[in-house]
């Protein structure tokens, strides 16, 4: 019995191997019926849980691990798998609770422990988070994901040398993270070392095409410069590679504006209305605009689009990410 499991075993493995992800799920299957210790069938249904994730049959993969947690209680993997499901499906309270019961098992886990601290950072509950990310490279000095993400914390408390040097260590551990090179041009930006800013922001988007706001912090730069074509060619980029991010036709809108071309710059006012109308509160007070006041297209736009009066909304232009 114990051979026939292990041979299932190997030929799973190798067809997971080979790319074969179907033959592989058959394999462990099969070596599932021949499993006779809670430490073997646990393994096996560890595998097939993976499997079933890759296909995106999530609902089975749940299965397995719950089943997994019914006979091999500690088995931490099983909880850490059901939190990232749970964080997947944006049940963040229930992917918590699986990351503290990874933890209360194995408290050195720093996959759990970093995916608690994320979430913690995400709900605003800093320091819980900044106490995770510590203990994490306490245990793992060069973990470039908690050296990135304490760096935008103190860079959040305008504590920028610190978090220079946190993310510094983040890059020179991994070079090809988009974020770190993110946060670092944040950083640099309010060093006032905008020249290294605007490089580290090309790093991210070489890394990153998709991640918009690099697009939107180096114009911001351009912006601030009154370097208003370099502003238009990286917004322009930008929209290429994200054209459902409105901040980015409202910036270009900005910078139009200010060389005099006002029916491109109000082009990109009108697209931006239609996917965000909220920015209608920057539209409304912006100086950038000013040349457009009178304009009566503009007000047309203004009259079309005004339909968010006394709600508030914030954009996220040069915020440090995590």
């Amino acid at each position: 019995m114990i051979r026939r499991m292990r041979n299932y075993r190997v030929m799973a493995e190798d067809f997971y191997l080979e790319g074969n992800i179907s033959k592989a799920l058959s394999m462990y299957r099969k070596a599932l019926k021949f499993s006779r210790t809670k430490e073997d069938t646990s393994l096996l249904l560890f595998n097939v849980g993976v499997i079933l994730t890759e296909l995106g049959k999530i609902d089975g993969a749940v299965k397995c691990y719950n089943k997994i947690i019914d006979i091999n209680p500690a088995y931490v993997d099983a909880y850490y798998q059901l939190g990232v499901i749970s964080e997947d499906r944006g049940d963040y309270e229930a992917a918590m609770d699986f990351y503290r019961s990874a933890l209360r098992i194995e408290s050195k886990d720093t996959l759990s422990m970093y995916n608690l601290a994320n979430l913690y950072d995400l709900k605003g509950e800093e320091e819980r988070a900044r106490g995770l990310y510590q203990k994490i490279l306490r245990l793992e000095p060069d973990h470039p994901y908690t050296l990135n993400n304490l760096g935008a914390i103190l860079e959040s408390e305008e504590r920028y040398e610190e978090a220079y040097k946190l993310i510094s260590r983040s890059i020179d551990s991994k070079d090809d993270f988009f974020m770190s090179h993110f946060n670092m041009g944040v950083v640099l930006k309010a060093l006032g070392e905008y020249e290294r800013a605007l490089r580290h922001y090309e790093r991210s988007i070489e890394l990153n095409s998709r991640y918009h706001y690099s697009y939107l912090n180096m114009s911001a730069i351009y912006i601030e410069r009154g370097e208003y074509r370099e502003a238009i060619e990286i917004l322009t980029k930008g929209i290429v590679a994200n054209p459902g991010a409105h901040d980015l036709y409202y910036n270009r809108a900005c910078s139009l504006a200010m060389l005099e071309n006002k029916e491109e710059a109000m082009d990109d006012i009108e697209r931006s209305l239609k996917m965000h109308p909220p920015l209608m509160k920057w539209v409304l007070w912006d100086k950038d605009l000013d040349s457009l006041r009178e304009d009566k297209r503009l007000k047309k736009i203004i009259e079309k689009y005004n339909l968010t009066k006394g709600k508030e909304e914030t954009d996220d232009n040069g915020q440090n990410q995590r």
